[in-house]
């Protein structure tokens, strides 16, 4: 039997992708959290991580070093149906074994990823690929700390 030692998506630095857990593992422990890089250039441990807790009620916090600057709360387990239009999709688990989120893409053709940025900003990133001419739209949507 093989034994898997570490897998990258158990540890997402600054990048989250559909399907990636992003929360804890309750057996083990673990934390699925996003750190943000010191610099574009540098892929070290930045001053901004975007991590979930689970005192009481799961939230997720964003800090800056040591400091709290946003929560987000409990909401996304109350999240109403989405059109059939909407392109991501968002599973909140809460059980014995793990409080996690991922979210994924309702459509194949459309890519897509979350990043913590240098400023503490959560990115996401989509292109999409256009079957009739080969051309990608690209569109970037910031996240606002709150």
């Amino acid at each position: 039997m093989d034994v898997i030692k570490w897998q990258s998506f158990d540890y997402p630095t600054n990048t989250l992708l559909p399907s990636m857990k992003y929360g804890i593992d309750k057996r083990t422990g673990l934390n699925r959290f996003l750190t943000s890089w010191k610099s574009l250039n540098d892929p070290g441990m930045g001053e901004y991580h975007y991590t979930m807790e689970l005192n009481g009620i799961p939230q997720v916090f964003l800090y800056k070093n040591s400091s709290r600057i946003s929560r987000t709360g409990h909401g996304w387990s109350g999240v109403p149906e989405m059109s059939q239009r909407f392109i991501f999709s968002l599973s909140y688990m809460d059980n014995d074994t793990e409080v996690s989120l991922t979210y994924g893409i309702c459509d194949a053709s459309i890519i897509s990823r979350m990043v913590l940025n240098e400023p503490g900003f959560l990115n996401q990133g989509t292109s999409q690929s256009s079957a009739d001419n080969g051309c990608v739209r690209k569109r970037n949507e910031k996240r606002k700390r709150k």
